[in-house]
């Protein structure tokens, strides 16, 4: 088993996971004002379609176990892409709004097979000592994924169609399920476990850092279909969108890292939460008074790469060393969860309360950090 960080297998499954996200966030911004048409629906209709991705996702978790122990991992993890690709697929042929509710929620179960299966197999891969910093890069081309595919997914709807969009999505999908294929996996004999199994994908030691998660994700995944909103007021002044919100983002992704390397010291970690925070209230207000998209883009950047690494450190710290899967899949079910209904609020309601909802969330995580979740973390964590 190779026993480098930076092995070539360990990145084919990283990868892989970022064309997991692409494909899933390519659709997420655009998919419900294509199908308002294509179904004759009105968008708060349409616009739910990830909270049935959500509830896809949350059947299959606690099978999740039983699935890597019984079967191989690899295959679990290629057979769940090979479903996200088939329900894509599905959305082009789609004529009623319960069918396209029907092969959202498949989508979600698939999406959850694939990327669950995905951090047993980066875990896996890389040797123990390693593992908390594969951890933080494994999720990072997750969230690099999310961030290129909603920017990607704008861009290519409004240049060349719903189909084509649906047609780089299944290319994107297919791409990471061949990646997947392509890595070496350490072999592990399938072994009896129960079918039903709650604490292989939920950490209950880590449930209030989880709702800190799931919260910051909510408010986060309300500005998700903004992208969609602002496009044509950069094409009006003569400026290409998918270059201008991409450098929004890298170059909040980029400041993040520098950032970050100022909380290494323990002592200090808790202000990168604050400072994470602090620009996510930020954009909320540069959205209200209608200014600096990209400045929006930037800060959105900028604040997920410095929530989240902390959010997953605190959960593995809280775990055991046989809990760290389930510590990572604790992480990936809150901000997905966070994000996807998030979105779906978002297209229910008007910008004035988007914005007042958001403001209020991020300012009672801010709360609920400051007064319960440092403290809960400080006094409980393993290691």
């Amino acid at each position: 088993m190779p026993h480098k960080l930076g092995n070539v297998h360990f990145l084919v499954i990283c990868i892989a996971n970022f064309f997991l996200f692409m494909s899933m966030y390519l659709l997420l911004s655009v998919l419900p004002w294509g199908m308002v048409g294509r179904l004759n629906v009105p968008i708060f209709q349409s616009g739910c379609y990830p909270l049935f991705v959500v509830a896809g996702m949350l059947l299959i978790s606690p099978f999740h176990g039983h699935l890597v122990d019984a079967f191989r991992r690899r295959t679990v993890c290629f057979v769940g892409f090979v479903f996200v690709v088939l329900t894509t697929f599905g959305y082009m042929l789609v004529k009623e709004i319960t069918i396209f509710y029907l092969l959202a929620f498949v989508q979600g179960v698939a999406f959850g097979m694939a990327a669950e299966s995905g951090i047993t197999l980066a875990i896996d891969i890389v040797q123990s000592s390693l593992r908390s910093r594969g951890n933080l890069k494994f999720q990072g081309f997750g969230v690099s994924g999310i961030l290129v595919g909603i920017i990607a997914g704008v861009a290519v709807y409004k240049q060349l169609g719903m189909n084509f969009l649906m047609f780089a999505s299944i290319a994107s999908g297919v791409i990471g399920a061949i990646f997947v294929l392509g890595a070496n996996v350490p072999f592990r004999a399938p072994i009896e476990n129960s079918i039903l199994s709650i604490d292989r994908f939920f950490l209950l030691r880590g449930w209030l850092p989880a709702l800190n998660i799931c919260l910051t994700a909510f408010a986060i995944g309300l500005l998700i279909p903004l992208a969609f909103t602002y496009w044509d007021s950069f094409i009006n002044i003569g400026l290409l969108p998918q270059i201008y919100l991409l450098s929004g983002l890298l170059g909040g992704i980029v400041l993040s890292w520098l950032i970050l390397r100022l909380f290494l010291n323990e002592k200090y970690k808790n202000y990168s939460v604050f400072l994470g925070l602090a620009l996510l209230l930020l954009a909320f207000y540069l959205l209200n008074i209608r200014l600096y998209p990209v400045f929006i883009a930037f800060l959105m950047g900028c604040s997920l790469s410095i929530i989240i690494p902390r959010f997953l450190m605190m959960l593995i710290s809280l775990s055991s060393h046989c809990e760290r899967c389930t510590a990572n899949t604790t992480t990936l079910l809150a901000w997905q969860i966070g994000l996807l209904v998030g979105v779906s609020v978002a297209y229910i309601l008007n910008l004035s309360t988007v914005i007042y909802i958001g403001y209020s969330v991020v300012l009672f995580v801010l709360l609920i950090y400051m007064v319960a979740t440092n403290h809960y973390f400080m006094k409980r964590k393993i290691r």
